[in-house]
């Protein structure tokens, strides 16, 4: 219990944990036996994005990783149907060499790599590659407080010609406070999950 607690549960869940393990079982099987039981009530989708594709965009903080897991998901998706299949698309204006880092991605992998400056812009482009299985969207990570941020937002859920799919992408080693403040802040749009 007391290191279910340390690793931020609740000492309910922690408790509830606790129950499903004998008390005879000794403390390294113990703790085998509750993060098996703790990764079985983890819901994830499977690679849900790859299989269904579609537009997708990945929002968040800054620092968090949504231009490297864009990068992954579509090498993934190149290399199940083909590096033609997917395209990449930045919305990121703010961040220094943040497009540069996209399109070095893209080279590699094959893929187109667009940048939308405007709404305007991003609309052309979905449209452009409305053939493509996967179109992932990379959006300027923004600190939750940032005033941009709901600009950003309610485009991605009020404007765009295509139904997009939005991803909240968290680091797993956040502070639960800070984890909280970004959900809340992100909560504004619809979204289809989240990646940490």
């Amino acid at each position: 219990v007391k290191k279910l607690l340390a690793m931020g549960l609740t000492s309910h869940v922690a408790d509830q944990l606790a129950c499903f393990i004998p008390e005879d079982t000794p403390e390294q099987d113990a703790w085998s036996q509750v993060m098996e039981i703790l990764a079985g009530q983890v819901s994830t989708t499977n690679n849900d994005i790859l299989h269904r594709g579609g537009v997708v965009s990945l929002v968040g903080p800054t620092g968090v990783g949504k231009t490297t897991t864009i990068a992954k998901l579509a090498a993934r998706c190149a290399q199940m149907h083909g590096a033609e299949s997917v395209a990449l698309i930045s919305t990121d204006t703010y961040r220094v060499a943040g497009f540069e880092q996209l399109q070095t991605y893209g080279k590699i992998i094959g893929c187109p790599v667009k940048l939308a400056k405007d709404n305007e812009e991003l609309n052309n482009l979905l449209a452009q590659l409305q053939d493509k299985k996967l179109v992932l969207i990379d959006t300027a990570g923004l600190g939750q407080r940032d005033m941009r941020l709901n600009k950003q937002l309610s485009y991605l859920v009020n404007k765009a010609n295509v139904k997009i799919k939005n991803y909240l992408v968290l680091a797993a080693n956040t502070q639960q406070a800070v984890m909280n403040e970004s959900v809340a802040q992100f909560k504004q749009i619809p979204l289809a999950g989240c990646i940490f």
